[in-house]
């Protein structure tokens, strides 16, 4: 299995038929919460709410992995988020819809708690170390370059 844990994932757009809990509430997300050889168990969000739970329906070809977002309730202990005004603070622990944070300056000091609805609120970000990863097909490459598939050869 591809994901762990923790991941909050994307709906494909062309999978959702798969779930009818996903499909009948219109779902855009799914957080899971188990794994096993063959399956996930997962929270089916819809705008950051959870709305329901499922078993064994999505697939790792259903899913696309999101960059960290505090509107998915979607942060890491250890992740540096930046408030309106441009400060920078260190999340030190995280539940289900709440986080706790410290200054950088004295990361081990607890400075305070928010949910993720209040932080989406004051437009608080995730701070993000990685630059964003483009996924494409050979198609969409070959397209955008103007050239037949068969004749593009992608080397590293």
């Amino acid at each position: 299995m591809k994901y762990k844990v923790g991941d909050v994932l994307k709906i494909k757009e062309d999978s959702l038929e798969v779930c009818a809990l996903a499909r009948s509430s219109k779902a855009t997300h799914i957080q899971i919460t188990e794994v096993d050889d063959e399956n996930y168990g997962y929270d089916v969000l819809k705008d950051g709410e959870k709305v329901g739970v499922c078993w064994n329906c999505f697939k790792d070809e259903h899913l696309a992995q999101v960059e960290k977002r505090l509107e998915y309730g979607y942060c890491d202990i250890g992740d540096i988020v930046i408030d309106a005004g441009g400060q920078e603070i260190i999340i030190l622990d995280t539940r289900k819809l709440l986080f706790d944070y410290s200054s950088l300056d004295n990361a081990d000091t607890h400075v305070g708690t928010f949910t993720y609805k209040e932080a989406i609120a004051n437009d608080w970000k995730i701070k993000q170390e990685q630059e964003e990863m483009i996924e494409m097909t050979l198609e969409e490459v070959a397209k955008l370059r103007g050239v037949d598939v068969s004749k593009l050869r992608i080397k590293e």
